[in-house]
């Protein structure tokens, strides 16, 4: 499987002004952003599984947006990632799982 992140920016509606944070511009100028991991099955190109949640405040990193995606990991399953993900817990859990890195 393959892990990556991204963003995308949201359409500026009054919905989703409370629930979605806008970029810090001056003014308030901008679009909310989301910011999202996904899980791609190497083999097929299959998105396995999404989490999608805020750009910036605690727990919106996508090292954390990846924890909430872990059980979809089984063990003999090898989870190829950028630099950004290796950190030692994930890595910790991974090969608790019995995952390859």
């Amino acid at each position: 499987m393959i892990v990556d992140g991204f963003t995308v920016t949201a359409a500026d509606t009054e919905e989703n002004q409370p629930s979605i944070r806008k970029p810090q511009t001056a003014g308030g100028l901008g679009f909310p952003i989301l910011r999202g991991v996904v899980l791609i099955c190497m083999r097929t190109g299959l998105l396995l599984d999404a989490e999608v949640g805020p750009y910036s405040g605690k727990g919106t990193g996508e090292t954390a947006l990846l924890w909430t995606l872990l059980q979809v990991l089984r063990q003999g399953d090898l989870l190829v990632a950028d630099s950004y993900f290796c950190t030692y817990w994930l890595l910790a859990e991974c090969r608790r799982r019995g995952v390859e890195w």
